[in-house]
Order: C-alpha cells, then structure tokens, then sequence
C-alpha cells in the first residue's frame, strides 16, 4: 500500500515477530496462530477502486472491508473500527510517510480474523486514523498474514485463491523479500532493476528517477499524479518508454510510466499493469508466476 510506514515501535508485549514493510509500507509487529489454517480456499474481490478489497470477519463480526495488500509486511486497521470492537490497546508505534519527516502516534491491537474458512487468533495489527478517509476501507491486510501458503490474484476473475501446493521452477521466477515486501527484477529496455509487487498501489509502473537518463522516451516529461500517503504525497513525474519493460517472461511495449526522485533505488508494480494478470506467489519457494488471461494475452 501507498500509504503508511511506521517508524518506531516502543512495544511492551509479547509478539512473535518485528516487520518493517513496505516499498512504500508498514512497520509492525504480527502474531499469527497459523495452526487453524487449512488453505484451498477461494475469496472474491471487489477491484472497483484500482485494489483488491476482500471481506473479512473480526472477532465473530462484520464483514469488514480490507485491502489486500503485497505492498505492505503489516496490517492495519481503522481506529473507529478498532474503537468500534472494542479492542484493548497493546502498544503504541510512531507512524510516518515517505518524503516527509512528520509522524503520528499509533496504536497496536490483537485480534480474531476469519477469513473465508481460514482463521487467525491473537493477529495483532496497527490501529490508526485516517484509512477509512483515505481509501475507503475499514483496513489493510498484508499477503505475510497467509505466511507458507501459496496465493493467487487473480485479476480478470476478482478473486484470491489460497493453496498447500507449490509452484514449479519451471514456469516462474524467484523473487526476494527484504522487510517481507516481494521484490521481482524487471528488465527496462535493458536495464535491470528491482521492483516491489504492490496490489495496494493503484497505479502502473513507478519507476526510480536515475534510471530515466538511460532510456529513450517517446515525450519528455510531465507532472504525474501525486500519490498521497498519511503525512504527505509522493511527487511524481509522467512519460512514455519508446521501448519495452518485461518480467516473469511478460512484455509491455512502450508502456507509460510514473518516476520520482523521492525513490532511487526500486521501482513500483501496481493495478494499473496488475489487472491484465493472474499473479500466483510460492511463498514456501519464493517463487512467483504471472500470466496473461483471456483477452489480455
């Protein structure tokens, strides 16, 4: 997701594992009971607002909406929400942005989700202000809540699917993931760069501003859309490859693309490219697979 990264965490629980996220993500700490989980479960989505929103339930309520989010190593709920449940807190973290020094006070809850028929005891999140507002969702779910299992998002038929099997080599490629955000190469007319998987972002290809030198451009470049985020906004540039950018053995000829001086050393992949495929990620293997559906292959 676009919008949050937490800077701090001054804790006092016990919680099994520190995350730092995001490309442009979350800092938090996660407890997951994982001993419930079966896998083999279909969950459809709502893509309307350029991000997968799936439907969950917390502590035997809702549904709630959430964003599932490849963007973020962390969750986050709304503090209404989380007001709402009456969800005791557990811990405060400071909350920042990219691009800005401003941070906000943040608090940690723990709480029961149920998803589809899989369920998560004592899942602890970040509560905070400003997502319902913001984004329209009740929360944010990071894909490492479905830790070993293997996901697919599958753009054209709006639905997550999750499964015990594994990914052949065959046919997909490895991925990375610093602070568990997935990172994949992708080849920019020639030139290789890392680049973050984001299902909560809804734009297309941001790239990073010192790569746009080496590439031949079909018109120089224009303001792009400003990508806010809780403390700020993210300042982009606009232009078009007069070339190709491929990855996972998938092209894209002179695609239009985002850059910012904000980011310099990874690029960023969201909805806009991400609604032509079906995105299958190996987290056991950390392998991943994209393919082309229907109409848009």
């Amino acid at each position: 997701m676009n919008n949050y990264l937490i800077l701090k965490s001054p804790l006092k629980t016990k919680a099994s594992r520190f995350f730092k996220s995001a490309s442009i993500g979350i800092f938090t700490i996660v407890f997951i009971n994982t001993s419930n989980l079966c896998g083999d479960n279909s969950i459809p989505f709502d893509i309307t607002t350029g991000r997968p929103v799936i439907e969950l339930m917390i502590n035997g309520k809702g549904p709630y909406r959430f964003i599932f989010d490849t963007g973020a190593s962390g969750s986050v709920i709304d503090d209404s929400v989380a007001q709402a449940l009456g969800l005791e807190v557990k811990g405060e973290v400071r909350v920042g942005s990219p691009g800005t020094d401003k941070t906000t006070k943040a608090n940690l809850v723990n709480l029961n989700i149920t998803l589809g028929s899989e369920h998560f005891e004592n899942y602890q999140m970040v509560s905070m202000p400003g997502i319902k507002a913001k984004v329209n969702v009740d929360g944010i779910i990071s894909y490492s809540m479905l830790s070993g299992f293997l996901l697919k998002i599958d753009y054209p038929n709006s639905k997550l699917e999750i499964y015990t099997d594994e990914l052949e080599k065959s046919n997909s490629i490895s991925y990375t993931s610093p602070d568990r955000i997935i990172t994949i190469k992708i080849n920019v007319d020639g030139n290789e760069i890392d680049c973050h998987l984001d299902t909560g972002s809804k734009f297309g290809f941001t790239l990073p501003s010192d790569i746009v030198s080496k590439l031949k451009l079909k018109y120089e470049p224009v303001e792009g859309p400003k990508k806010k985020t809780m403390n700020g906004e993210i300042l982009t540039k606009q232009t078009q490859l007069d070339g190709s950018i491929t990855f996972g053995g998938i092209t894209f000829i002179d695609p239009e693309f985002d850059f910012t001086e904000q980011f310099s050393n990874f690029g960023n992949l969201g909805y806009q490219i991400l609604k032509q495929l079906s995105v299958t990620i190996d987290q056991k293997n950390h392998l991943i697979k994209f393919e082309r559906t229907g109409e848009n292959k």
